[in-house]
């Protein structure tokens, strides 16, 4: 039957060999009846048996669920019984505010943040709930208030209200000591049109914070955030931002303090750049700064803003005499330690400009070496980096030996990567000069 055309009708020698199959086909079929008949039976029987056996179940469950509760109860009956003559009722209130704090330091329910420990915002709440007097404490212990997390992808509309009470809560119990900020997501989950209660307050405890950790990735930078640090900070210590953008083109403007005479370290990761206040505002206090700028423009004015600066690290995207301040010079007798990283564009003259008679430890690095002239790195060697003692180089190559005559205080010598002409560039170091008959760099002492 499996050979028979299916597209055209049966010839008689066929038709006959397939009633003669049929007829063998409806024989089996009758003989399969009884044996039917016997497996509906004994599938309704087990059918049977299963539901009887889940009702037995639900029931010896309902049992033993009655039984935890009442379990549970009385856990917290005695708990509570002896909660009224446990040792800790006794303690003075300063002593119990303490115990708070270890708490919160040790709580499990928070991760570690940066080797620091764990920052947790939520122990004042629940020390606060359990009794009158606990809470008559917490709410007296501003250290408990100070750190506030975040989240803005969880600043759902039908929350907007709990989280502005939240951040208003934490800002008014913490007292006079200033608040801890850690900020995660994307601020563009914050519905907009509803939200303004809640920027108004983020931006106030912004102006009460001494630390503040930025961590987002977003579309790019928008006004009601931005906004928030476009103020005066009299009490911020530390600023953090790892902000990561979705399109290269993303607006990246951050406008800045116009004020933060505490200061001490700044990192704005993720090409994040400053706009700073048309005063031109100086963090006398600033020491230790992580930043990118776009230009020289940007450059000029960090080291106006940050005198005081002894540690920096810094990636310049355009350095360009084209677009730069007239009067760009930049000076510096605190910088100890630079680690310049330059973008594609980068001037000889402008580097020429630049003087840290200061500077100890040093790291220099190109974006796109083979489109930097060879003087713009002797320019770097010769005038800003002539006095350091350590120096740290992208590449062993022979154009860095014209720069490095003038590294005459230099000790320790490291190098990144090889190129072709790293085995020239080991003997004009390792050799005496043909001309001057002295070592290339005097006082080296270690190349890595």
């Amino acid at each position: 039957m499996d050979q028979l055309d299916g597209n055209r009708y049966a010839t008689s020698a066929e038709a006959a060999l397939l009633r003669e199959q049929i007829r063998i086909d409806e024989a089996a079929k009758i003989s399969l009846q009884p044996e039917k008949m016997r497996a509906a039976a004994a599938l309704k029987e087990r059918r049977h048996a299963m539901s009887q056996a889940r009702e037995e179940l639900n029931s010896a469950q309902s049992v033993y669920d009655a039984v935890a509760a009442r379990e549970d109860e009385l856990d917290i009956r005695i708990s509570l019984a002896r909660g009224h003559f446990h040792p800790i009722r006794r303690l003075p209130d300063e002593i119990l505010a303490h115990v708070f704090l270890e708490w919160k330091k040790e709580c499990p329910d928070c991760d570690v943040y940066d080797n620091e420990g764990p920052k947790c915002d939520h122990v004042c709440m629940r020390a606060a709930a359990v009794c009158r007097w606990w809470r008559r404490v917490a709410l007296r212990s501003h250290e408990l208030w100070r750190e506030l997390r975040i989240q803005f992808d969880r600043v759902w509309l039908s929350r907007i209200k709990r989280w502005v009470d939240y951040l208003d809560v934490h800002r008014r119990r913490s007292g006079p000591l200033p608040l801890v900020l850690n900020i995660a997501g994307d601020w563009q989950d914050v519905p907009a049109g509803h939200s303004r209660r809640f920027w108004a307050s983020l931006k106030l405890c912004v102006a009460q914070a001494c630390f503040i950790s930025v961590r987002s990735t977003s579309t790019e930078l928008e006004r009601p955030f931005s906004d928030c640090f476009n103020q005066d900070a009299p009490y911020l210590v530390e600023l953090r931002t790892e902000i990561w953008f979705r399109s290269h083109d993303a607006n990246r403007a951050l406008h800045f303090f116009r004020s933060a005479p505490l200061l001490r370290r700044l990192t704005l990761g993720a090409s994040i750049i400053p706009i700073w206040h048309p005063s031109l505002p100086t963090f006398p206090a600033l020491t230790h700064v992580d930043i990118d700028t776009p230009d020289a423009y940007g450059v000029f004015d960090l080291f106006r803003c940050m005198p005081n600066m002894s540690f920096l690290d810094i990636y310049a995207g355009d350095l360009g005499s084209a677009e730069s301040p007239s009067d760009f010079s930049v000076h510096s007798d605190v910088l100890r330690t630079l680690n310049w990283n330059t973008g594609k564009v980068c001037d000889a003259s402008l580097v020429r400009r630049m003087h840290l008679p200061a500077l100890e430890t040093a790291f220099l690095s190109f974006y796109e070496r083979s489109e930097v002239p060879d003087d713009t790195v002797t320019a770097f060697l010769r005038h800003p980096m002539c006095n350091v003692h350590c120096l740290t180089l992208e590449l062993l190559e022979v154009a860095i030996l014209d720069g490095l005559q003038y590294t005459r205080r230099v000790t320790t010598l490291r190098f990144q990567d090889f190129t072709e002409t790293s085995e020239a560039a080991l003997q004009g170091l390792s050799g005496h000069t043909s001309e001057t008959g002295g070592w290339l760099c005097p006082l080296l002492a270690h190349v890595t």
